[in-house]
Protein backbone atom coordinates (compact mmCIF):
# COMPACT_ATOMS: atom_id res chain seq x y z
CA UNK A 1 0.00 0.00 0.00
CA UNK A 2 3.07 2.41 -0.27
CA UNK A 3 4.19 3.94 -2.87
CA UNK A 4 8.20 5.36 -3.34
CA UNK A 5 8.26 8.78 -5.42
CA UNK A 6 11.51 9.97 -6.58
CA UNK A 7 12.39 13.00 -8.76
CA UNK A 8 10.88 15.08 -6.38
CA UNK A 9 12.36 18.91 -6.18
CA UNK A 10 14.61 19.32 -3.07
CA UNK A 11 11.94 22.51 -1.90
CA UNK A 12 8.90 20.01 -1.98
CA UNK A 13 7.01 19.78 1.37
CA UNK A 14 4.57 16.96 2.38
CA UNK A 15 1.19 18.99 1.91
CA UNK A 16 2.12 19.73 -1.37
CA UNK A 17 2.92 16.26 -2.12
CA UNK A 18 -0.42 15.12 -0.66
CA UNK A 19 -2.39 17.63 -2.82
CA UNK A 20 -0.65 16.02 -5.97
CA UNK A 21 -1.64 13.00 -4.76
CA UNK A 22 -5.26 13.17 -3.23
CA UNK A 23 -6.73 11.77 -6.04
CA UNK A 24 -5.75 8.46 -5.92
CA UNK A 25 -7.41 7.62 -2.74
CA UNK A 26 -7.17 8.07 0.97
CA UNK A 27 -3.72 8.67 2.01
CA UNK A 28 -2.78 7.54 4.94
CA UNK A 29 0.67 9.14 5.80
CA UNK A 30 3.25 10.99 3.79
CA UNK A 31 7.03 11.25 4.22
CA UNK A 32 9.82 13.08 2.95
CA UNK A 33 13.21 11.72 2.96
CA UNK A 34 15.21 14.43 4.37
CA UNK A 35 19.18 15.33 4.90
CA UNK A 36 19.97 15.23 8.84
CA UNK A 37 22.01 18.15 8.36
CA UNK A 38 20.49 20.39 6.27
CA UNK A 39 16.73 19.44 6.71
CA UNK A 40 16.05 19.78 3.01
CA UNK A 41 14.31 16.96 0.79
CA UNK A 42 16.72 14.58 -0.48
CA UNK A 43 14.72 14.54 -3.39
CA UNK A 44 12.20 11.34 -2.28
CA UNK A 45 9.43 10.31 -0.08
CA UNK A 46 6.82 7.56 0.59
CA UNK A 47 3.30 7.65 0.34
CA UNK A 48 1.07 5.18 2.12
CA UNK A 49 -2.19 4.49 0.75
CA UNK A 50 -5.38 3.14 2.49
CA UNK A 51 -5.60 0.31 0.58
CA UNK A 52 -3.53 -0.99 -2.77
CA UNK A 53 -6.08 0.39 -5.23
CA UNK A 54 -5.48 3.75 -4.63
CA UNK A 55 -1.41 2.79 -4.56
CA UNK A 56 -1.77 1.56 -7.86
CA UNK A 57 -3.70 4.54 -9.32
CA UNK A 58 -0.53 6.45 -8.07
CA UNK A 59 1.44 4.09 -10.50
CA UNK A 60 0.38 6.13 -13.19
CA UNK A 61 0.94 9.22 -12.07
CA UNK A 62 4.68 8.30 -13.10
CA UNK A 63 6.12 11.04 -15.18
CA UNK A 64 3.59 13.88 -13.80
CA UNK A 65 5.57 17.12 -13.32
CA UNK A 66 5.22 18.53 -9.92
CA UNK A 67 7.73 21.53 -9.18
CA UNK A 68 9.16 21.13 -12.67
CA UNK A 69 10.15 18.19 -11.96
CA UNK A 70 8.61 14.53 -13.76
CA UNK A 71 7.83 12.18 -10.84
CA UNK A 72 9.22 8.36 -10.86
CA UNK A 73 6.73 6.52 -8.72
CA UNK A 74 6.86 2.21 -8.17
CA UNK A 75 6.20 0.23 -5.43
CA UNK A 76 7.78 0.24 -2.04
CA UNK A 77 9.54 -2.04 -0.12
CA UNK A 78 8.19 -5.59 -1.85
CA UNK A 79 9.05 -7.60 0.79
CA UNK A 80 10.26 -11.65 0.48
CA UNK A 81 11.75 -11.70 -2.60
CA UNK A 82 14.82 -13.62 -0.75
CA UNK A 83 17.04 -10.94 -2.40
CA UNK A 84 19.37 -9.59 -0.11
CA UNK A 85 22.73 -9.29 1.46
CA UNK A 86 24.41 -12.38 2.29
CA UNK A 87 24.94 -13.36 6.24
CA UNK A 88 28.47 -14.94 7.19
CA UNK A 89 28.85 -16.98 10.20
Amino acid sequence: KTAFVGNLSHDIDEDTLRDAFKDCGAIASVRLVKDRESGKSKGFGFIEFEDTESTDKALKMVGTEIMGRALRVDYSGVKGTGKGGSRRR
